[in-house]
This record gives C-alpha cells, structure tokens and sequence, in this order.
C-alpha cells in the first residue's frame, strides 16, 4: 500500500489535491467520514502536534539527558492520551475511531526507548515546596534514629501525578521505533481494498527533512503552496469574519509581518526523496498536466478516475483564485506582497473576477453548491 500525506500552509489550498484524489476508486482518504458515513474532513496531528512523535524523537536524539527524558516522554504520552480521549471535530477521537490499538503502539514506542521506574521520582514531577507538620515529625525521627540532616525544616516537594521514565536511546533506537509507531498508524488507518492512502496534513512542509528517517519507501509526501497575494487577501477580509472565525485573522495582516511569516513557511528543502511540491493554481489553470504529474508520482492509473471532476473541478475551483484583484484596495495590497515575496506570486496566465460569495473553501460545501456525487 502507498500512503500519501497532502499538507500545506494555512489555506494554501491541499484539499484541492485531496479531492481530485477522492475521485479515485482505489484511493482511501484516512479517516474522512464519521460513524455515520457523512463526509467530513480530518487532520493527522500525532506527528506534528506539541509533545508528539516528531517534537519528542527531536528532542530526544538532541538535547536529552538524564534530567529531561522523563518529562519529554510524559508529554508525548499526554500528547497522545488527549487525542485520544477528545474529539476536536477535525482531529482527535483515535478511541472512537481506532479504538485500544492507539494507546497501546504509543506505549510500545516509550518501551522501545526507554524503560518506567518503579519506585522514586524526577525533578520534572516537582510542582512546588510546602510546609508539613507530618513531614517536620518525619524529618525529626530521621534525625534522631538515622542521625539524617535537615535542611529545611517541615519541607515537602509536592509532586504531580506522573509516572517516571528514563530513556537515553541512541538516534537509530529512537528512529527505529518511530518509524514502527508510524507504521501501526497507517495500518490503523487503512481501508479494505484499497491502494493508496491518503492523509491530510500528516506533515508540515519543514518536516521534509524527515521523511526519509521516518518513513518507507512507499511513502509519498506532496506539499501545496499557493499565491500569497491570495493568501493575505483571504486572511485579512475572509478568514478574519465568521463563519470562519469569531476572533480575528488567523494570520498576521501588518503587511511587513505577514510576508515575514509566509517566507519562513516557504523556507524548506524541496529535494527530497519522495516529496512533491505543487501549486494550487496549477490544478486549476494547468489542470491535465498538473493531475498527471501527481498520478505519476503515486503510480495511479487513470483507469481508476472514476469520478473526475466531482470533488475536485477547476471549472469551480478557479473562482478561489485572483481574490487580490477584488477592488482597488486589495489590488495596492497584493502589489506590496509581490514587492517582498515576488518569487513566490503565480503568473497567472488571464485575469478572472471574483467574489467571496462566489468561492468556496471545502469538500462538502463544492459538494452542496454543486451537486458532487459522493462516494
């Protein structure tokens, strides 16, 4: 089986890739539908989420000693635990949706690389120091009995609750046993009588680097990148208002920070093994070529499209590009974010209109607004 990870940047556009792959009938999308077989869309965070496989493998095979092992190996477990035990709508639920076999591949990664202790505690577990009358009458029959120094009399180091690990693997133990981890996760994961898997934001475009430490040889990455002229004008005017969010722009919208912020992102090696990086205007304007690009890279036959153009049609999907061109406002815009990130901006080969009204930004909503048969 080939297992594809499909991410990107904040709205740089990988569920236009997901849903021309959808419209496969040997390709499965991990995890995409609900006990209810409705469709819906789902993120793979327990690789790149805080405490997770990729923060806690980095962060033992780099600055792990005997003195932070314990704590890296407790976050990756609480990680793990609260994806889970919560359904975040869009992640999360493992209980619900992979069941026991979660939980018990996360503790066979911690005994591959480190071993629980049975008795005593690390200094990570310490919370705070109180005062105890017990512990003063401790203190003073230790020192009467065991003649045991006092350093501070009644002194009690309250503790979390948390067991205690040791690990000091090698880099290879702990790649080892990563690469297991991620191995039961695709076989969790994967769907009868299918090819090819394919997993939505499984990675970040600076995890590319990864890839070959991590993953197999039938591991396929593809990373989406997208104008940032449209990219800031759909943060700053779309994505800052509801329905998309109550609580501002999800990116910054001081122009100098933004094309700061989106430079970084663009910062990452695209020469690696098994990686492919495609342009979201490419599936939409150059759309026979780009599409037989990424099935040469999977090893998809065509004669397995047997739904074209019904997740994913660039007929629909143009109007979610050239948003900077709306009014003359975004137009000065873009104009400043081509000055800073020119090497990034598409040439767009004709210029179109259109409107928020007029675009759409998921699966089910093309499918609502266009009548796309689903699987």
């Amino acid at each position: 089986m080939i297992n594809v990870a499909v991410f990107g940047f904040y709205g740089s556009g990988s569920s236009a890739v997901i849903d021309y792959l959808r419209e496969f009938d040997n390709v499965g999308v991990a995890l995409d539908r609900n006990r209810k077989g409705i469709l819906r869309p789902y993120e793979h965070f327990p690789f790149v989420s805080s405490g997770g496989l990729f923060e806690c493998c980095a962060l033992l095979t780099s600055v792990n000693s005997i003195h932070n092992s314990d704590k890296i190996i407790n976050n990756f477990i609480q990680c793990n635990k609260r994806l889970y035990d919560y359904d975040f709508g869009s992640f999360g639920s493992y209980k619900k949706l992979l069941g026991d076999d979660y939980m018990q591949a996360t503790f066979e990664f911690v005994d591959a690389i480190g071993a629980k202790i049975s008795s005593g505690s690390s200094v990570e577990h310490k919370k705070k120091v109180r005062f105890s009358l017990i512990m003063c009458a401790l203190q003073l029959a230790a020192k009467i009995v065991y003649k045991r120094p006092v350093y501070k009399w009644g002194k009690k180091n309250v503790m979390d609750k948390e067991p205690t690990y040791y690990a000091l693997p090698s880099r290879a133990t702990v790649h080892a046993a990563a690469r297991k981890f991620v191995s039961r996760y695709f076989e969790m994961c994967a769907k009868d009588n299918k090819d090819v898997m394919i997993y939505d934001q499984l990675l970040c475009p600076q995890h590319s680097d990864l890839i070959e430490d991590y993953f197999d040889d039938n591991f396929r990455a593809i990373a989406v990148e997208r104008d940032p002229r449209d990219i800031y004008s759909m943060n700053k005017y779309l994505w800052s208002k509801p329905p998309y969010s109550i609580s501002g722009a999800p990116l910054p919208t001081d122009m100098d920070k933004f094309c700061a912020y989106w430079k970084d992102n663009l910062n990452y090696n695209r020469s690696v093994k098994n990686l492919l990086v495609v342009k979201f205007e490419d599936l939409v304007y150059r759309y026979e070529e780009t599409t037989e690009k990424i099935r040469d890279f999977i090893g998809l036959d065509k004669q397995h499209h047997v739904l074209p153009r019904t997740y994913f049609n660039p007929d629909y999907s143009i109007k979610n590009t050239q948003s900077f061109l709306m009014n003359e406002i975004t137009k000065d815009e873009a104009t400043s974010v081509e000055e800073r990130l020119g090497e990034h901006v598409y040439a767009f080969p004709y210029e179109i209109k259109t409107s928020y009204k007029d675009m759409f930004d998921d699966t089910k909503e093309a499918i609502d607004k266009f009548g796309g048969k689903k699987q």
